[in-house]
């Protein structure tokens, strides 16, 4: 679990030796010698992050073919972390057009894509657009909606899309994301009175560790 995390953290964080065995890691998965499941899930992560969309295809690929739940749900979170905008917008496609991806599972496609702050604007603008998503894949009642909007929604820090995300969901009538949508707005209104005090701090510290 440890050195899972420590792959994952490290190699987000875009150390490319990390980054290469990475790659290395999974073009051996693809032709037969496969990873150890203990850092699967941090390996797909880190050649979807900086992958291309031959990265992506593999990905879909095993997904495909995967016959274990848990198996799809490490690819399907791992697509959507890319840093690219356009892998981001394909991936949410495969997530929700046809029966590529199943009902339950979809949830875990969408969080993936919000691990970006592109991924994040994405995914709230591709649910403003196909609203009724939210209703046929997780149900009014269900608790992959309160999932997705706790954890989806929460790293925003712009006043205008907490302003947006509470019209959305009036309009929507849902009791049961009254409270998690209530909290999201509490935290996306601390991070964005976090961001005005310390934006010019953090600013001029990383300038001094670029020097």
């Amino acid at each position: 679990m440890l050195r899972a995390m420590i792959l994952s953290f490290v190699g987000k964080s875009g150390d490319q030796d990390i980054i290469n065995e990475a790659k290395k890691c999974f073009d051996r998965h693809i032709a037969g010698d496969l990873i150890d499941p203990n850092i699967r899930e941090a390996v797909y992560a880190v050649v979807s992050r900086y992958g291309d969309e031959n990265t992506q295809e593999e990905l879909r690929k095993l997904y495909t073919v995967a016959d274990m739940t848990e198996e799809k749900v490490r690819l399907l979170s791992a697509m959507g972390q890319s840093l690219k905008p356009e892998i981001i917008v394909n991936t949410l496609k495969f997530t929700f057009e046809g029966d590529n991806v199943r009902m339950q599972d979809s949830f875990y496609g969408l969080i993936g894509c919000t691990s970006s702050r592109d991924g994040r604007d994405l995914v709230w603008k591709f649910i403003q657009k196909n609203r009724k998503i939210l209703a046929e894949r997780f149900g009014e009642k269900s608790s992959y909606l309160v999932r997705f909007v706790e954890m989806g929604l929460s790293n925003f820090a712009d006043e205008k899309i907490a302003d947006e995300i509470k019209s959305f969901f009036d309009s929507m009538n849902t009791p049961i994301i009254t409270r998690p949508v209530k909290k999201v707005l509490e935290t996306i209104h601390m991070h964005s009175e976090v961001l005005k005090r310390d934006s010019k701090a953090i600013e001029e510290f990383l300038k001094q560790q670029q020097q």
